[in-house]
């Protein structure tokens, strides 16, 4: 809409479209489709002609939808040339055709794979900061215990932890006790501080 034109008539309908590998719902449906209504007066549509359609990859519904639909569908769960009927759309022939040029071009194909290997570090750096983290949670527990004067064998006992654990966790804070509780996981679980 341009600045200080007035209501919302000139709008086009806007779609948020998700595509998933999954049955978010569980119907086995193909296509989900959403639009603003009132919560409490579901029969009032807002009227702002936005939809949201979630498709599933693994829908079963193969009769209540287009077809070009489901073989794209079919073809985003496993993008090969087998995947791709013969009497399917040309826009996923299309598709399928461009896909291959990318994977041809070495250039996009490394920087295809250094994409991957990003987002697989990131994704490592995420479990190791969660098992740090709890890691640290269990620390700040047995700090907590050692402040009321509890020894090793009763810290083991009411945390279910082994003697061994516990009395190395109490060293690395006697060591140092203003390291964190997050320093003392860091050290304990990779030898070193971050």
């Amino acid at each position: 809409m341009k600045s200080g034109e007035q209501g919302f008539d000139h709008l086009k309908p806007a779609y948020i479209i998700v595509i998933c590998g999954f049955d978010q719902y569980g119907y086995g449906f193909y296509r989900y489709t959403f639009d603003n209504r009132c919560k409490e007066m579901p029969e009032l549509i807002m009227g702002d002609e936005c939809q949201k359609i979630i498709l599933n990859t693994k829908g079963k519904n193969d009769t209540d939808v287009e077809k070009p639909l489901v073989d794209f569908l079919h073809y985003i769960e496993k993008s090969n040339e087998d995947n791709i009927p013969e009497d399917c759309d040309d826009r996923l022939k299309h598709l399928h055709s461009k896909l291959e040029e990318i994977k041809a071009n070495e250039q996009m194909g490394v920087t295809y794979m250094k994409m991957e290997e990003r987002d697989r570090l990131i994704r490592k750096e995420g479990e190791i900061k969660g098992v740090a983290q709890g890691e640290a949670k269990i620390i700040s527990m047995i700090r907590k215990k050692l402040a009321k004067n509890k020894n090793i064998i009763e810290i083991a006992e009411e945390l279910e932890l082994e003697n061994s654990y516990v009395e190395k966790v109490i060293d690395l804070l006697r060591e140092d006790p203003d390291r964190t509780d997050e320093q003392a996981a860091e050290l304990l679980l990779y030898g070193k501080e971050e």
